[in-house]
């Protein structure tokens, strides 16, 4: 992190207050008159001060600037950066917010003393679980490292912008799958990029969703997400999500597939009533959830399949690091198998 202007700031504040001479100042900060000098020089040229006569005066971009300071001492600029593939960082996904987003943005991060140093803590925490580092200055050193320091921040912003992107993707795709059942027609290509062009700004620029490469990884998100989640809005909902997805081309359909079998479809009626006093018509959907019973230990092997499609796109894209991909294919072996249950002898 870089230092702050310092003397820029007290001589903007000074100035603020009343007009100084030069002298004055050299007085007032206890700082060498050629600093002085060479500094005021510089906020002259910059239009932040104005000399008149023997004394200098702060202007109004002088006064923004000086508001700009002190926003920077108490919210300080920790994180600027360009992420092109943002990483699956666990397998174990709860929320939407534990998926990254399936596209590459820019995150502008601000954070006040208090937060810097949680984030501080909480890289010397991943030190000392994940590398197993325990010499107290081994530790110091590895926390002070611009890498491990990015990748700690990148994850708290990862999970910013997926809390928010994801949630979109997901209710906009609800609502435009149960709006084209309304109409009796199907979903172009054109009708998905329309509905999942946006852009907030949450000190964060991100992409447009669909190429050929975020498709691909949002289905792999999505499918992961559905080992054990689910969810439906107005008859929509996660599997014809996906086969909406897998059908225009954005990944495997098997995933689609998995996912229908582990969770059911749903069955959509469209019921419409002309209203005669009103000039129009009323339309109302009826879903009917249907799930086909799974045989013993069936789910499991069908948790395991989607679970490897999904790493295996992951790794593909470069969106998981490739120790990580080792040790959570590892893992699943044990994660999907059924647990024996002992019965107790009396």
């Amino acid at each position: 992190m870089g230092r702050f202007p310092s003397l820029e700031k007290e001589l903007l504040e000074r100035l603020s207050e009343r007009p100084y001479t030069q002298a004055e100042l050299v007085k007032a900060t206890g700082k060498h008159k050629q600093s002085i000098s060479r500094k005021l020089k510089e906020l002259v040229e910059k239009g932040y001060v104005v000399k008149i006569g023997d004394k200098y005066y702060i202007t109004e971009n002088g006064r923004k600037r000086l508001a700009e300071l002190n926003e920077r001492i108490h919210n300080r600029l920790i994180y600027d950066h360009e992420i092109s593939a943002p990483k699956l960082l666990s397998p174990d996904i709860l929320f939407l917010s534990d998926l990254p987003p399936p596209c590459r943005y820019r995150v502008t991060l601000y954070v006040d003393d208090s937060l810097e140093e949680e984030f501080r803590e909480g890289r010397m925490h991943y030190l000392w679980i994940e590398e197993r580092i325990t010499d107290d200055r081994s530790l110091q050193q590895k926390t002070a490292s611009e890498e491990l320091r990015e990748r700690t921040v990148e994850e708290i912003a990862q999970k910013a912008v997926s809390e928010l992107a994801l949630n979109v993707i997901l209710t906009r795709l609800l609502y435009l799958i149960s709006e084209k059942r309304i109409e009796g027609t199907e979903i172009s290509k054109e009708d998905l990029e329309e509905r999942l062009k946006f852009h907030f700004t949450l000190t964060v620029k991100y992409d447009n969703i669909l190429t050929k490469e975020s498709g691909e990884i949002l289905v792999a998100l999505l499918g992961l997400w559905s080992i054990n989640k689910y969810w439906e809005i107005a008859g929509a909902s996660t599997v014809d999500v996906l086969r909406v997805l897998t059908d225009l081309g954005y990944g495997p359909k098997r995933i689609a597939d998995l996912v229908e079998k582990l969770h059911g479809k749903t069955e959509v009626k469209i019921e419409r009533e002309n209203l005669e006093d009103l000039d129009g018509e009323s339309v109302s959907i009826i879903g009917r959830h249907i799930v086909r019973p799974l045989k013993k230990g069936e789910a499991f092997k069908l948790k395991k399949e989607l679970y490897e499609l999904c790493l295996k796109i992951f790794r593909k894209h470069r969106r998981i690091l490739q120790r990580d991909y080792k040790r959570w294919m590892m893992l699943a072996e044990v994660r999907f198998k059924p647990k024996k249950i002992y019965r107790a002898y009396k």
